[in-house]
């Protein structure tokens, strides 16, 4: 009867212990010669040998059938599988030594059986219950690293040991994964089980291998044949197409933050840059070779030693930081940043003074096919008038978005300004950039909109001035006289508003990200500091604070309806008309002042130097002699004119 236990143990039946219908093993009943006490002790052996069965059935499937049960493919199921496996071969062993011992000593009773099996009455069903969580969770590749980690921790020494044991298997494959990722810029995840992602271009193809049983190299985690093939790929040789990466944040196990995952995907999509262009190897041999050893190491132990791998791959990223900064200081990245001050953020005051007055009667009036082109052609003709070189436009072209996608203009056009111009060319202008290699890793799409942002407003305000100043040139006759101190108040304000936002914002804040380059030799810190630039433009022209960009808006609707109405007047005008006109005029310049009001209170909220200092530099250039505090935040021009 000691050897039906045996195999019972083994989640073998036979005639005394028996399947139930769960594929559970249990002491088949009413056996005559089998007392009820023992028969309780015999269904706690059935139980272990159950539990056994299980996962011994598991790791067959996973192992063997791989292709039959699709929750079964990915290397770290099967990783998971073997270090189950581990854990069941001491089990297995522990069964023989029994065995051993009964035939040397038949006499030993039932509970020396209890005596050495006692610490797997607990671990098994444990490990049980870890592998149906991975399978009831559908958890694929890293997530499993996480439910193993968790079990570490339990209260039970020798569970935490099993699981121990299983996730070092599992961070075999991990640290595979990264060493063909971090030292070669290889993603090798047929299964897509990696934390990494690939978002590519819809012209490339997802690379895959289905040459699974290839026998893998002991430190990169790949085939010789998978490495040549993806290393020689001509896809990604001969199109040149720079290939990003993402985060699967549910793939990350608790051990991995996302700061060191995001460190990852900067160091992968770096080689990944360089080897796109054939630049050649980024690591000299000697590194790669003790980069690997290292990982190897960290592969091999035991306890996992998360402190040991964030150093290794902040090392690694230090290193690829330092190159990648030489290549794009190189590459001249500070003249490109001057570029785009100049046109993005209108620093050229002098060629767009020139864009506005040439492109006026082409974007003024409806979009049509042309436009884009006839746009374009104004802005080359703006430069051959300056005399400019055509290197100023070289990568820029003037865009005209589709109105079925408007652009974020809204910001700074009023309600019924809206209904009438969110369809002209100035209103869905834009600019597209097109940053060289390898410019294109700073100056990214959502890098390039924010630029986009800040231009539509600037050459608001710009066009604003311009139409202000044009209105001095018309004649001034004794019945519209006070029409000019309207225009003056007028243009102090947005001129105040041009000089703020290209002197104290602009100038200020580019110095300050040309010192901070200056000062660094690591990429991540350009890209870090780059990206503060572009959020305090934002925030300091007012596109952040929702009650100053309306007030400004507004404030720039009415400059223009005032300007529109004064040209109507000087013309070939009407005494009904002018009559008409002049009505109107008056409701501008009431709306004008309540808002330069409101603008006015908004502004003295929030202008301390210790929280926005920004604002209180503009109020500074507002109220330098405290008319406007004086007043009330208002510049009483419409009492001016109701009364004349």
């Amino acid at each position: 009867m000691i050897h039906e236990i045996l195999l019972a143990l083994l989640g073998k039946d036979g005639d005394i212990f028996v399947n139930d219908r769960h594929d559970n093993m249990k002491v088949c009943d009413h056996l005559p010669f089998i007392h009820p006490h023992e028969e309780e002790v015999l269904n706690r052996f059935a139980m272990l040998g159950s539990n056994y069965k299980k996962i011994f059935t598991f790791c067959s499937e996973v192992t063997l059938l791989p292709s039959r049960n699709l929750t079964h493919s990915g290397k770290y199921i099967r990783a998971f599988s073997t270090g189950l496996k581990e854990v069941l071969s001491e089990y297995e062993c522990c069964i023989q030594k029994i065995e051993r011992d009964f035939l040397n000593e038949p006499r030993l009773p039932l509970s020396y059986l209890n005596y050495k099996l006692g610490t797997y009455f607990y671990l098994l069903p444990d490990l049980r219950l870890l592998m149906e969580k991975v399978q009831s969770f559908s958890t694929k590749g890293m997530g499993i690293l996480d439910i193993i980690f968790k079990l570490t921790f339990c209260g039970r020494p020798v569970t935490a040991a099993a699981a121990e044991t299983i996730l070092m298997h599992c961070n075999r494959v991990l640290y595979s994964q990264l060493n063909s990722f971090l030292l070669h810029g290889i993603l090798h995840d047929p299964y897509e089980e990696f934390c990494i992602r690939p978002v590519k271009n819809d012209c490339i193809e997802k690379p895959t291998s289905d040459d699974e049983d290839a026998i893998e190299l002991n430190i990169g985690g790949l085939s010789g044949k998978e490495l040549r093939e993806l290393q020689q790929s001509d896809d990604l040789q001969s199109r040149k197409v720079f290939l990003k990466f993402a985060i699967r944040t549910e793939m990350l196990p608790a051990y991995i933050s996302v700061r060191l995952a995001e460190k990852i995907r900067f160091i992968g999509e770096s080689l990944m840059l360089f080897q796109n262009e054939n630049y050649g190897s980024i690591f000299n041999s000697d590194y790669v070779a003790d980069i690997s050893i290292r990982l190897q190491q960290l592969s091999d132990d035991k306890q996992m030693n998360i402190s040991s791998l964030e150093h290794l791959i902040n090392n690694i990223g230090s290193t690829i930081g330092s190159k990648l900064y030489n290549l794009i200081i190189h590459s001249g990245f500070t003249d490109e940043l001057i570029r785009l001050k100049d046109i993005y953020l209108l620093g050229r005051g002098e060629l767009f003074l020139a864009f506005i007055d040439f492109a006026q009667p082409v974007l003024s009036g409806s979009i049509h096919q042309v436009t884009e082109h006839d746009a374009n052609s104004s802005f080359k003709r703006a430069l051959f008038f300056l005399n400019l070189s055509d290197d100023v436009l070289n990568g820029f072209s003037l865009k005209i978005n589709n109105k079925d996608q408007p652009n974020n203009f809204e910001f700074f056009t009023s309600t019924s300004e809206k209904q009438t111009e969110i369809y002209t060319g100035w209103q869905q202008l834009s600019i597209s950039y097109t940053p060289k290699w390898p410019l294109h890793v700073i100056f990214t799409k959502d890098v390039l909109n924010k630029y986009n942002k800040l231009f539509r407003f600037l050459l608001s305000v710009r066009r604003v001035q311009q139409l202000l100043h044009q209105c001095w040139k018309l004649k001034r006759t004794e019945s519209n006289a006070y029409f000019w101190l309207i225009r003056a108040h007028m243009s102090f304000l947005i001129d105040n508003l041009q000089y703020y936002l290209q002197v104290d914002v602009f100038e200020s804040h580019f110095c300050s990200l040309m010192k901070r380059i200056a000062e660094t030799n690591d990429f991540e810190t350009i890209c870090l500091a780059h990206e503060a630039y572009l959020s305090n433009l934002q925030s300091q022209c007012f596109l952040s604070s929702s009650a100053l960009s309306t007030c400004i808006s507004k404030i720039l609707h009415c400059c223009r309806k005032f300007c529109h109405v004064i040209n109507f007047i000087n013309g070939n005008c009407s005494a009904k008309e002018f009559a008409k006109q002049k009505l109107l005029l008056e409701d501008i310049i009431k709306q004008f002042s309540n808002t330069c009001c409101l603008l006015f209170k908004n502004l003295s909220g929030v202008r301390t130097h210790q929280v926005s200092p920004h604002l209180a530099q503009f109020m500074l250039r507002l109220d330098f002699n405290n008319y406007f505090s004086e007043s009330g935040g208002s510049l009483s021009i419409y009492h001016f004119s109701k009364s004349s």
